[in-house]
């Protein structure tokens, strides 16, 4: 039986959803994404099912906070969000739900990755943006920021306390160092010393 509060009726949107005999929630979610629901357009980019974040929607149904679950499930995020519902009236019901109230999310470009976590009529999910590694040419150019500012500060002599520090030479990128053939680079650069579900509150069949 769903748990009906009171509140002011909104119009429903019709989500077609994928019909199997157990529906698979990541469908359902894709299928709400796809067709865009409130305000927000469809996006054309589903959602990938990840292990990391099944776990993560494990552990935040036995009570742990979005972070921490991420963190344990070892799944780096730049950003993440976390869905409960709760009903008895199946998978279609899930849709309708996503679609009225977790649109933002389900909607979110940003967000490409998913997991999702069942018990009786409970369903956890977590949706997140994978921490990707800057690509080479930004590491680099980054490196070479870094480089830069360091040799500024090395460049203007200071006072720490009672001890004053001389300018001194410009450090070099070892990348870029012209070396003798053969040499190889050096190993080592010395440096100077949760909120309740969205229950199903009666929304039309």
């Amino acid at each position: 039986m769903d748990v009906v509060q009171p509140h002011r009726r909104l119009e429903v949107p019709e989500v077609e959803v994928p019909v199997r005999g157990v529906a698979d929630i990541v469908d359902i979610v894709n299928a709400v994404r796809s067709q865009g629901c409130a305000k927000s357009p469809a996006v054309e980019q589903p959602l990938r099912a990840r292990a990391q974040l099944e776990e993560a929607a494990r552990r935040v149904a036995h009570g742990d906070g979005l972070e921490a679950a991420t963190s344990e499930s070892r799944y780096r995020a730049r950003k993440s969000a976390s869905i409960h519902i709760r009903t008895t009236h199946g998978d279609n019901r899930v849709a309708q739900i996503l679609a009225r109230r977790f649109c933002k999310i389900v909607a979110d470009k940003g967000l490409q990755e998913i997991g999702v976590f069942r018990r009786g009529d409970e369903t956890w999910m977590v949706l997140a943006m994978p921490l990707s590694p800057p690509e080479a040419e930004d590491a680099s150019a980054a490196g070479q920021r870094v480089l830069e500012l360091v040799n500024e500060a090395r460049l203007q002599g200071r006072r720490c306390g009672r001890r004053k520090f001389v300018s001194v030479a410009p450090l070099q990128d070892e990348r870029h160092a012209a070396r003798p053939a053969g040499e190889l680079p050096p190993r080592v650069v010395a440096a100077e010393p949760d909120e309740p579900p969205a229950e199903d509150d009666g929304l039309p069949e």
